[in-house]
């Protein structure tokens, strides 16, 4: 039976989310408050989109053709696909094409699971309902969770279930760590890195990790069943996952992830940064932030004859993380640790610092019932921290000289203010010691101050009244093009112009896109200007869309308000076929071949692998192709030669497409660097392409007995009881 306090600590925390999130959620639209544009509305909000319109028409997002001249969708993780928070979301409310207020909607709850899963960990942990009712505001709330993830969607979506993963390690170990728990535990864990950021699922792991084993060692469980716990934990956590581990793991062998430099991943937070510790308003950076309880908190907890050491390793490994290869920790790790090669911004690792933060506070704030500790052991940890608030003050003009563009003060009355947070809950723990039984009132009063705090800096952060309707404004250009009659891409400049990803809404195939993960050769082809035509042309693009340029080879097609789309003249239909071909040793010499000033990719094709059949090149007209259909994961293309040649489909060349002619399997060959090949014997053929990625099947099997696994432990466990 649920305990009182336990609901209305649940309605308090309820309370907090309404408040906070208020400006999103009200239904008076005069004083409703929007994502500010940016990677939410221009990145995300269109995956999502996408996503709900495919469902709607009965087929899996597994490939999206209006971004990049084609990306494998499903497999780039932060499209979240199988997300099932954002599933609902497509279900419910993307019928009629998703809104934008319905990902706004998504996002604020995302913020009430933070609060409740922080509780319920911070609960069981300190067995104090206003200490987890604190613990849970100051991750909730916290200058990280409130700051770019609101932006960065599925970084948001991802952290909030770090306490839900340590709450079912904490509760499994506590159980005994049977086989049944390893797999509830592995349950939370799979939910967090399907929510799609790749990089703070690495974060997540690795904490997770390290905590089962701590409080395994702490529970002395035995060397044979801690083993067993972390295996099947470890094992059903992988296998849970599968479904989006192994086609993400295919597409990053073939990404930009790739080549990503040491330069790029160590990129962190500058040393002075961190005086965003005490000030948010210094260099505007509100991720650091605390609140000045917590930070008090901390200080304080650092300061007990027997202090939560593993917390504090955190927070301080984290902060060190943070600063990547300005510190000490991200070198190491670079060179150590699986994984942390493939992301950049280091800077994130704040979601640990944000959560060991919050885990020290709510401890702290527990703590407030031992009337033993001693009145100076107290405050010690106040004085400090007011004499670090005092050095900071003196310093933050020398760091504002030192940092272009930087104004101290702001930096001084934030400091200063944090300061006077400082001493007033410095002064409750002194009226704590004279008064004991006060410890309710004085957690209480300290709570509210965090929460004023919190509320003071972050209350609607990445919120405006305004917000631009893109849809509305290229609407026009896509009705335009609606009608015509043959299959074509758009390509867009400069890029700021069209936010790329909305082809995805507007149905609008377009060259370009918006994603941290791309097909590393469409990349080199779209930051290579010199083989802009060429690319156009291997891509079947055959208009340009701009705010006016006049663009030699493209003819006027249609203009409104700004806008103008222009025909490109000398384009290539979506498929095509050629007799000749030129083979490529490398990558590198086939993206040298199809630069050549002779090149024309409707005369010959540049392949990388010799195909199959075609010794000798007859010269000749074109052979015969017509595209009998054309979709996201469906090609069918008729063909009629009289003698040997090859099929080119300008599609982008990626592992998960299969090609059948005539009913039997056919191999694709890479062409022209990006696209794709296959070998036309003479004759009468018809040729399928399906987008089926095998990575996927193995997934969707892998995950799937893994889920049978789980539900067979349960009933398992209900038998035996």
């Amino acid at each position: 039976m649920v305990k009182r306090t336990t609901i209305l600590s649940v309605l308090i925390l309820l309370a907090v989310w309404l408040v906070f999130m208020w400006p999103a959620l009200t239904l008076f639209p005069a004083q409703r408050m929007y994502v500010v544009e940016g990677d939410f509305t221009n990145q995300f909000y269109p995956f999502r989109h996408f996503t709900a319109s495919e469902i709607y028409r009965f087929r899996p997002p597994l490939w999206n053709p209006y971004i990049f001249g084609g990306h494998p969708f499903q497999a780039d993780p932060q499209t979240a696909v199988f997300y099932p928070l954002a599933l609902l979301t497509a279900v419910a409310f993307g019928a009629g094409g998703l809104p934008v207020r319905a990902l706004q909607l998504e996002m604020a709850g995302h913020y009430l699971l933070a609060l409740l899963f922080a509780y319920a960990y911070f609960r069981l942990t300190t067995r104090r309902e206003i200490a987890a009712v604190g613990g849970a505001i100051c991750f909730g709330l916290s200058g990280f969770l409130t700051s770019y993830p609101a932006q960065q969607l599925p970084m948001l979506e991802t952290a909030i279930w770090l306490p839900a993963v340590l709450l079912m390690l904490e509760v499994g170990i506590r159980r005994g760590a049977t086989f049944r728990w390893a797999g509830l535990a592995a349950v939370p864990i799979a939910l967090a890195l399907l929510a799609g950021h790749s990089q703070t699922m690495l974060f997540i792991a690795y904490l997770a990790a390290f905590y089962a084993i701590y409080r395994l060692v702490e529970a002395r469980l035995g060397i044979g069943r801690s083993l067993q716990f972390l295996l099947t934990w470890g094992l059903l956590s992988v296998g849970l996952s599968a479904i989006q581990l192994l086609p993400t793991f295919e597409f990053i062998g073939e990404s930009t992830r790739q080549q990503l430099s040491y330069a790029e991943a160590a990129h962190g937070y500058q040393l002075a940064s961190l005086v965003g510790l005490l000030s948010p308003a210094w260099l505007g950076e509100k991720a650091l932030y605390l609140g000045g309880p917590a930070l008090l908190a901390i200080a304080s907890i650092a300061g007990r004859r027997r202090p939560p050491w593993f917390w504090l390793g955190v927070l301080l490994f984290s902060i060190l993380l943070s600063l990547g290869g300005q510190g000490p920790i991200y070198p190491v790790l670079y060179s150590l640790a699986p994984g942390f090669a493939l992301f950049k911004d280091q800077e994130r690792a704040m979601s640990l610092a944000a959560f060991a933060g919050s885990a020290l506070t709510a401890q702290w704030l527990a703590g407030l019932w031992d009337s033993k500790e001693r009145l100076a052991r107290k405050l010690a940890g106040p004085i400090l921290l007011l004499l670090a608030v005092a050095g900071l003050l003196a310093l933050v003009p020398s760091f504002a000289m030192a940092t272009a563009g930087a104004n101290p003060t702001p930096a001084q009355a934030d400091i200063l203010l944090a300061g006077a947070l400082v001493t007033l809950t410095a002064l409750i723990v002194v009226a704590l010691w004279r008064w004991p039984a006060g410890a309710p009132v004085a957690a209480t009063l300290v709570v509210a101050i965090l929460f004023i705090d919190l509320m003071r800096v972050n209350f609607g952060n990445n919120l405006t009244y305004s917000h631009r309707n893109i849809v509305s404004q290229f609407r026009p250009i896509a009705e335009q093009l609606a009608g015509f009659p043959e299959p074509y891409r758009v390509f867009s400049e400069p890029a700021t112009f069209f936010p790329p990803n909305y082809g995805s809404v507007l149905r609008l195939p377009v060259l370009t896109g918006d994603s941290p993960i791309q097909l590393s050769r469409v990349n080199d082809l779209l930051s290579d200007h010199s083989a802009g035509w060429k690319h156009w042309q291997i891509m079947n693009v055959k208009f340009h869309l701009s705010p006016g340029m006049e663009l030699a080879g493209t003819e006027p097609e249609f203009a409104s308000d700004g806008i103008s789309l222009r025909r490109v003249v000398d384009s290539l239909p979506r498929v095509w076929a050629v007799r000749d071909y030129r083979l490529a040793g490398s990558p590198a010499e086939a993206r040298r071949l199809i630069a050549e000033p002779s090149f024309h990719p409707g005369n010959y094709v540049v392949l990388e692998e010799r195909p199959a059949g075609l010794d000798l090149v007859q010269p000749g007209p074109r052979p015969h192709t017509e595209l009998v259909s054309s979709g996201p994961l469906r090609t069918v293309v008729k063909t009629s030669s009289n003698a040997p040649g090859l099929l080119v489909v300008s599609e982008n060349y990626y592992p998960g497409w299969r090609a059948w002619m005539d009913g039997k399997s056919a191999p694709i060959y890479r062409a022209d660097y990006v696209a794709m090949a296959l070998f036309l014997p003479p004759g009468e053929h018809l040729f399928t392409l399906l987008y089926l990625p095998i990575s996927l099947l193995a997934g969707l099997a892998i995950s799937a007995i893994s889920l049978a696994v789980i539900v067979a432990l349960m009933v398992r466990h209900r038998k035996d009881e």
